[in-house]
């Protein structure tokens, strides 16, 4: 029987890139199997396309609300999560009665906290959330990048903010990301016009090219 691993995760942006090396971790424990993600539509097809999940699909329509009630669940959400191997919900772990009710339809629930409680890295955080042990973690944290080749030209485009700055990668590693990449093609680097957080003001690495091909947008 095919391994079917849905992960449950209806986070924005951030915190979804926060879930990659514990999604390879999954993969990496069941090889031959097939990854669903259910997430934000545009997010979970973002995966896809990076080769992370296998297929997408939309939170909203899964109709999870029915396990935070004492209702019989719909005969469709029952065979639905009863045809997945395992179910990782990083969704609903602070209410028992979806915890439950979730444990009650499927054969290895994983629920937990999309969020640390303490100062651990969101990622190292979901990661020790489900069996990743044969994933060796310069792997789980490995760039991602899509399978297929990228076009001969195009846009580098580098977003340097997000919604807390706890989750925002220091200015001096998107310098050092910027510098790898223009090292490798003719690109001109600037900033997009905009506020900028203190934290991200710094001076990119300038190249050979004319035309500008990239630009940062402010967080």
């Amino acid at each position: 029987m095919e391994s079917r691993i849905l992960i449950i995760h209806p986070g924005a942006l951030g915190d979804v890139l926060q879930a990659v090396p514990a999604l390879r971790g999954l993969r990496a424990e069941a090889p031959g199997g097939r990854l669903v993600f259910a997430g934000q539509p545009r997010l979970g097809r973002l995966l896809v396309a990076l080769g992370v999940a296998d297929e997408a699909r939309a939170f909203d329509g899964l109709g999870l609300e029915a396990l935070f009630t004492d209702e019989p669940a719909l005969p469709a959400l029952a065979a639905f999560l009863g045809g997945f191997t395992r179910v990782v919900s990083w969704f609903g772990s602070r209410e028992p009665t979806y915890v439950a009710r979730l444990g009650a339809l499927v054969a290895d629930p994983i629920v937990a906290r999309p969020v640390p409680d303490d100062d651990t890295p969101v990622w190292r955080h979901l990661i020790a959330t489900v069996p990743a042990t044969a994933l060796a973690e310069r792997e789980a944290v490995a760039p991602i990048g899509p399978a297929a080749r990228p076009p001969a030209s195009g846009a580098l485009m580098i977003h340097a903010g997000s919604g807390g700055t706890w989750k925002q990668w220091p200015a001096e590693r998107f310098a050092e990301a910027i510098a790898a990449v223009a090292a490798r093609h003719a690109l001109p680097v600037g900033p997009s016009s905009g506020s900028w957080s203190p934290s991200c003001r710094r001076s990119p690495p300038r190249s050979r090219s004319r035309a500008p091909t990239w630009a940062a947008t402010p967080g």
